[in-house]
């Protein structure tokens, strides 16, 4: 296949590709057309509804992708592999300056820096004729044929000025004159025919081409020629050779975009530090996030304090076009505050000294958007007198610390203001009646300005004008970005938005996001990102922090890093499928999930330990505090990761991540997620064929149920795990499961039932002197049954203060401050509420700091119902009510109790 280093494509002239230095024939019509296309944007997806309409214009087939696709596959016959598909379109992989339009580009934007003459007549030379000849596309024309023509008159200008400056014009007098033929009502072509004409000494021919120009401009326009070509033609009535133009004062400002809203915290805090004296400022944040819209309302607040005027500036920083270079900006910027373009300097040194000398006693304004970098921006700088403002996603850290800027980040909306921005939009009418899903369309916008405005329109285009109706489309449709995609304008398309700030990036950071999409979840440990990444912890901080700074990701909270919704979206498109990526990754989440559980529950792991491919989390390791916490800020992922695992048919690694949930899972009534994980976990056990496996998860499912609510389905699944651990001759998770069907049989009220499974789970149990950790958990459950009846409570307490011995002789202080508390509820239901009370104070500080769902609760029940039976019923309606919110979430039916039981406290104070 043909590699696209080897293709050249000229479009300055009549169509031509070659290959190597030889002409390839690309036929006529829609090859020709693409290629073309494609080129004039080489190196950047260009969409498919766009060259579609490149194609076609307004007579599209009946299946205009389909037809696309037929032309691509043509077309790589003709040229090779160098046409790819990306994300949404198809791009050529080439150099720009395998295109002779782009390279054209580039020379005439380099000419600002060095060899200017060099760059220009390089430029010029690379036309053949009209540009875009042979290609066959109105389209193309229309949306191309204008900037090349422009590059080309731009080019030959400035190589004029040259000439101009030392004393060679009189070379270009009949060059010109064929131009302003061509171009009549080009002003600056005729100002150079008649500088050309007066400095070859005909200055008669100079004053008659003058009034040649004005009247074609009077006749065409009805108006007299620009100020600064009268200006010249008072110049040469007075013999003067210099064009002495007064001062102008620039209003550049666009207006502000109409549904802006909100943003009266940022406005407030740029009035402040106006205030304060600050004269230059950086606003940074992601692409569509209303940096420019924010800077507009805030610059037409500021105009009035900047009477010399106000300059705006775009520098393409980010975008589908390649970034102005500095040289350009400052020739634009020095033009509008009155200097000759035949004056301007030749490099960007001289020309920037000459902007701030211009600028040094003027109270301008200058706004610098979209800015790239550092580089781009520093020869830009006016003199101190000036407001400069700037917007960039680069967060440009090192500039303001060196240029004494004031930074501030802009960030998305809030939930009021996304409100506001769809009310601006929609109507308040919309909005109100469907407040919820209007709610909804802010947060799968991900509060981002310019998505919330796309999403607006696309209820607008909707016959019913539904906001339901956009929100099931987003929910629904993936990718999520098609649908507000917007093809005719890239800058309000959030996809295009989002991939030139991933265009910008260097190769290693961009491959870097790419793998990053990998993740299961939009936000991703720097621990599990080195370990997706195969990269050190340091190298991979480096890397997040280089995607940080140009706001393709955030930071959240403590080491772990996020995708704004819409950029995960992106990211996931662009995702490079890895399975030695996804399969490092996996691993380091069973080891550190092994780690983790370990710290938490006193318990070795369930398989052992293999070597992961980046160390586990710190917090992992960090006893019970830190491994619970780390457990519930990864619980989804891991979720997703088991999963992700379920579904590639690693059947070990995702029974393992599932069996080693288990307990995680159960101590904070997660339910739902183990229903999910150990379905995967029984399908993979059942895939492998390991019968202590499909013992395993099918006794998670059972937890899952009672945990759940379904007591009589837990029961289901326990039996047939029993019978999975008794062919493999497991007791010890035999025992297990018999102590989870006793805790089913008492949800069900079948306490007898309960209490015979439980002694059953004893008596295995105690065979197993290797698992003293296993006798304990039986003997916990079984008092647990026994203290719901009188008669049964005094051996419920035997067996609480014998599971209490076995938990201390194993440093196991989580399950200490447990079986302290069911000891609590015992003795009370015994009748020693005094004794009650200090075993619930024992427990309740034996757990005092640590990540606990499971021990207070259950203490502070036992608490109150002690105090309750030693008459005071305030210190028990303080303890039940500290509980209450949090038995909510985790167990809705003992909450539910306890209300009851809250509520009757009356009586007794009666």
């Amino acid at each position: 296949m043909t590699s696209g280093s080897e293709l050249e494509i000229s479009l300055l002239g009549p169509f031509e590709v070659r290959r190597s230095g030889d002409p390839v024939s690309v036929p006529a019509g829609g090859q020709r057309v693409l290629l073309a296309a494609l080129a004039l944007a080489a190196g950047t997806v260009v969409p498919v509804e766009t060259l579609t309409d490149q194609l076609w214009d307004e007579q599209l087939p009946e299946s205009p992708r389909r037809a696309l696709q037929q032309i691509v596959v043509r077309l790589r016959r003709s040229v090779g592999e160098a046409v790819r598909t990306g994300p949404g379109g198809y791009y050529l992989d080439v150099d720009r300056s395998q295109v002779d339009a782009l390279r054209a580009e580039d020379l005439i934007r380099r000419a600002d820096d060095s060899e200017p003459r060099t760059a220009l007549t390089q430029a010029l030379m690379l036309w053949r004729g009209t540009a875009l000849g042979g290609v066959g596309s109105d389209a193309l024309v229309r949306q191309h044929m204008a900037r090349l023509t422009e590059l080309r008159l731009v080019a030959q200008e400035r190589l004029f000025d040259l000439d101009l400056r030392t004393g060679d014009a009189a070379r270009w007098i009949a060059d010109l004159r064929d131009l302003v033929g061509v171009h009549p009502l080009r002003e600056s072509l005729w100002e150079r025919l008649i500088l050309a004409l007066a400095r070859s000494g005909r200055r008669a021919e100079a004053l008659a081409t003058y009034e040649e120009a004005r009247a074609l401009t009077v006749d065409a326009l009805g108006t007299e020629p620009s100020a600064r070509l009268r200006a010249l033609h008072l110049d040469l009535l007075g013999e003067d050779e210099t064009v002495a133009v007064q001062r102008p004062v620039p209003h550049q400002l666009p207006a502000s975009p109409q549904h802006f809203t909100g943003r009266t915290t940022e406005l407030t805090r740029l009035d402040e530090l106006w205030q304060a004296g600050s004269r230059t400022f950086v606003l940074h944040g992601p692409g569509g996030v209303g940096k420019s819209a924010l800077v507009l309302r805030w610059a037409a607040r500021l105009a009035p304090e900047c009477p010399a005027g106000q300059i705006f500036l775009d520098l393409r920083g980010f975008g589908p076009d390649q970034p102005m270079e500095p040289g350009t900006a400052l020739g634009m910027m020095l033009q509008a505050v009155g200097v000759a373009s035949r004056s301007l300097p030749p490099t960007v040194a001289e020309r920037s000294a000459l902007w701030r000398t211009q600028t040094a006693d003027q109270s301008l304004m200058v706004v610098l958007d979209n800015v790239r970098d550092a580089d781009q921006l520093r020869p830009l700088l006016p003199g101190p007198g000036c407001t400069t403002i700037v917007t960039s996603r680069n967060s440009l850290r090192g500039f303001a610390v060196r240029e004494g800027a004031s930074r501030y980040s802009v960030g998305t909306l809030s939930v009021d203001e996304s409100q506001a921005v769809l009310t601006a939009a929609l109507g308040s009418a919309a909005v109100s009646n469907e407040p919820e899903a209007a709610r909804q369309l802010a947060e799968l916008c991900g509060h981002l300005p310019l998505a919330l405005v796309v999403a607006a329109q696309v209820v607008a285009d909707d016959p019913d004008r539904s906001i339901a109706a956009a929100v099931s489309r987003l929910r629904s449709h993936q990718p999520r970005l098609d649908v507000l995609a917007d093809t005719l304008d890239p800058s309000a398309d959030p996809r295009q938005v989002i991939s030139w700030s991933y265009t910008a990036l260097d190769d290693d950071s961009r491959r870097a996001f790419r793998i990053l999409g990998l993740h299961p979840t939009p936000t991703v440990e720097t621990h599990a990102a080195a370990a997706l990444l195969g990269r050190s912890v340091p190298a991979t901080r480096q890397l997040l922090d280089r995607l940080v700074a140009v706001h393709l990701m955030h930071p959240v909270g403590s080491d772990h890093y996020g995708f704004h919704d819409l950029v995960a979206c992106f990211a996931a498109e662009v995702a490079e499928p890895d399975d030695e990526a996804l399969r490092r990754m996996t691993d380091w989440y069973l080891a550190t999930l092994q780690v983790s559980r370990s710290t938490a529950y006193a318990n070795p792991a369930l398989r052992p330990a293999t070597p992961p491919p980046a160390p586990v989390s710190p917090r992992a390791a960090d006893g019970l505090n830190g491994a619970t916490e780390w457990y519930l800020r990864s619980e989804h992922a891991i979720v997703e990761v088991v999963r992700l695992a379920g579904r590639r048919g690693w059947h070990e690694s995702a029974w393992s991540l599932a069996a080693l949930l288990g307990d995680f899972q159960s101590s904070y009534a997660h339910s739902a997620q183990q229903s999910v994980t150990s379905g995967i976990a029984r399908e993979a056990a059942r895939a492998l064929g390991d019968p202590d496996k499909e013992a395993l998860a099918h006794f998670l499912s059972g937890v899952a149920s009672n945990v759940g609510g379904d007591p009589v389905a837990a029961l289901g699944w326990h039996r047939r795990g029993l019978e999975f651990a008794r062919s493999a001759g497991n007791r010890r998770l035999a025992a297990t499961i018999l102590a989870a069907m006793g805790t089913s049989h008492q949800a069900t009220g079948d306490l007898a039932a309960a209490r015979s499974t439980c002694e059953e789970s004893v008596r295995l149990a105690r065979g197993l002197p290797e698992f003293p950790l296993r006798l304990a958990h039986s003997l916990v459950n079984l008092a647990s049954i026994e203290s719901e009846s009188v008669d049964w409570c005094d051996a419920g307490q035997e067996h609480l203060r014998e599971a209490i011995e076995i938990y201390r002789a194993q440093g196991a202080r989580f399950h200490v401050g447990l079986a302290l508390a069911n000891l609590a509820q015992v003795a009370t239901t015994a009748g020693h509420p005094e004794a009650a009370l200090e075993y619930a104070d024992e427990a309740i500080k034996l757990v005092e700091g640590m990540e606990d769902g499971l021990v207070r609760p259950t203490a502070l029940r036992a608490r109150g119902g002690a105090l309750r039976a030693l008459g005071d019923v305030d210190g028990a309606a303080v303890a039940w009510s500290q509980v209450l919110g949090e038995m909510r979430f985790t167990e809705p039916q003992r909450a539910a109790d306890l209300e009851r039981e809250l509520a009757g406290l009356s009586s007794y104070r009666a």
